[in-house]
């Protein structure tokens, strides 16, 4: 599981299904079915949200660059928002 430092959530999982590496990312659910529709390696989350969530097959038509940039947006959309950093300092209070 790729998950952030601080708060453990995930923002990927990488794995092998069927002999092949495959990472499951998040997405904005307007991208989803975008990326499905231009890459044949981007299909719906396996063991996942298909609306949030895609699965990437690592050796498929999708380019390296667009691979980090969909883990780069992943990692964006599941970080700690600034809205639970103000809840938790209300609450310390």
């Amino acid at each position: 599981a790729l998950r952030h430092s601080d708060t453990k959530k995930w923002f990927g999982l990488m794995m092998l299904h069927n002999d092949r590496w495959i990472v499951n990312l998040k997405l904005r659910p307007e991208e989803v079915q975008f990326y499905q529709k231009i890459y044949e390696g981007v299909t719906e989350a396996y063991h996942m949200n298909k609306v949030h969530w895609i699965t990437l097959y690592l050796d498929s038509d999708v380019p390296r660059e667009e691979i980090e940039d969909l883990t780069l947006q992943s990692f964006e959309l599941t970080k700690r928002s600034d809205k639970s950093k103000t809840k938790k300092r209300k609450g310390a209070l």
